[in-house]
């Protein structure tokens, strides 16, 4: 009995180990996807400013350039209505929209 007890404890060790490890995994893959994520926002918005040729501090130049590639229907082929769906999306995603 005092060995199949042991065994118990030991068991139960390793069940808290891999807890806490599957735990500390998950967070690292958080705090690397946000720090991807962060950095996929930043890369998107210096774009969105470069094609409004803003100024880094000149947000409703972006502003006006979103609303005006939203509203356009300059976009006849469906390669330019994808690109047109692709910029307004980057701008609702940064909330020029």
């Amino acid at each position: 009995m005092n060995t199949w007890l042991k065994g118990l404890i030991a068991v139960a060790c390793g069940v808290v180990i891999l807890i806490g490890a599957h735990y500390a995994w998950v967070v690292w893959q958080s705090y690397k996807n946000d720090a991807a994520y962060k950095a996929r926002l930043g890369d998107l918005r210096a774009e969105l400013f470069a094609m409004a040729g803003a100024e880094p501090s000149d947000a409703s130049k972006v502003q006006r350039f979103c609303i005006s590639v939203r509203d356009s229907n300059l976009y006849t082929s469906n390669a330019e209505k994808s690109h047109q769906n692709q910029i307004v999306q980057a701008c609702r995603s940064l909330n020029y929209l």
